[in-house]
């Protein structure tokens, strides 16, 4: 068996390696170490976040279920084991610039980020996870990157049920600012960064993925934040086609008509999330694949519905434009569209995704 790579874009629109689980022996860029009893038998609830402390020599680690925090000085070994016991759960340490290990860390715990006094087992948030459900989720593993910020996963707590994809993975930048850099996961772990400090990697224990991200210390940003703002999200909805029943209900200039191609939906409120760019960059696209364009503005006396696009679009930072196909839906018997409207769409969307490239550059702001 052979590990297979593979690099693309995945639905989030973030750069990522895929490294597929097989084994890993077989490859000559991998060690394999042979465990035959354990170095210290702690009888953990769930053992993690090792971490050495090159100013003291010692190796220090958490146990997240039993809510402890232990610490072995190296020259010693195993006999100099000394293990804090919190009241709450304790994820991942981290030193702090200029304070010494011994007295004080970082540490994520229940609810977000603190300093630990390993004296006294006293600890202070500095910063708790912005989150709705706070009982639910807890901190897990987490880094600190080459900036000096904390990157931080956050997943279902024990007690629970079963773990969701309602985890995130959370940056913190020692002061007021904290970001939610990626959502919708479930265990995210073992955060780190290459020797050149090139790439950031992290895993997805729930899908068995390691995803890579190129690093650019510079811009402190990681290719994930850097691909949002070069993309452009198409909202692909459906759209109204003028109902011959209530034609009244449309402005005379905005009277979408199946078979008439497909429909760029525009609203004043932002229920839908289309601006004059991507317009342009939308009819630019049509033009080159040959196909009609409709423009669709919804009366500013008569409600109106929305899509994922406004929140897709505010969520993620990254532009997007709502359009669809025109049918009669509402207040018909059946939903009805025209069948040419199915190719314009195809040969529309095609063009937008080999040429995007090409004319967003074009396209300027003033």
């Amino acid at each position: 068996m052979i590990v297979a790579v593979r690099r693309g874009f995945d639905l989030k629109g973030r750069v990522m390696q895929y490294l597929t689980e097989t084994n890993l022996a077989a490859m000559a860029s991998f060690q394999e170490w042979t465990v035959k009893e354990p170095y210290l038998h702690l009888h953990s609830g769930l053992g993690e976040g090792p971490y050495y402390e090159k100013q003291t020599n010692t190796l220090r680690w958490v146990d997240i279920k039993q809510k402890k925090l232990h610490s072995i000085d190296i020259d010693i070994g195993s006999d100099s084991l000394k293990t804090l016991q919190l009241d709450v759960a304790v994820t991942v340490t981290a030193d702090i610039k200029g304070v010494d290990p011994k007295d004080k860390i970082l540490v994520g715990l229940k609810y977000g980020l603190a300093v630990l006094d390993r004296a006294s087992g006293k600890y202070e948030y500095i910063d708790r996870l912005r989150i709705a459900n706070p009982e639910r989720i807890r901190t897990n593993d987490g880094a600190i990157d080459p900036n000096g910020r904390f990157w931080v996963g956050s997943m279902t707590d024990f007690g629970f049920g079963d773990f969701q994809p309602e985890g995130a993975l959370h940056r913190f930048d020692g002061k007021e600012k904290q970001e939610v850099v990626i959502e919708g996961l479930t265990i995210p772990n073992s955060i780190g960064w290459s020797p050149d400090t090139k790439t950031m990697y992290y895993t997805h224990s729930t899908e068995g993925t390691v995803y890579a991200w190129d690093y650019d210390e510079s811009i402190q940003s990681t290719a994930y934040e850097q691909t949002l703002s070069r993309s452009f999200l198409v909202s692909a909805d459906m759209a109204h086609s003028v109902h011959p029943n209530y034609a009244g209900k449309y402005e005379a200039s905005h009277q979408p008509a199946m078979n008439g191609g497909t429909v760029i939906k525009i609203n004043a409120n932002q229920r839908y999330a289309t601006n004059s760019p991507g317009i342009v960059l939308l009819q630019e696209s049509a033009r080159h694949a040959g196909v009609p364009l409709q423009l669709f503005v919804v009366r500013n006396d008569s409600p109106c519905g929305s899509t994922i696009g406004p929140m897709l679009s505010a969520k993620l930072g990254v532009r997007t434009l709502d359009l669809g196909n025109p049918q009669l839906s509402m207040h018909s018997i059946r939903e009805t569209g025209g069948s040419k409207d199915v190719e314009f769409a195809v040969r529309l969307f095609e063009s937008f995704y080999e040429r995007y490239g090409e004319l967003e550059e074009k396209i300027l702001v003033d």
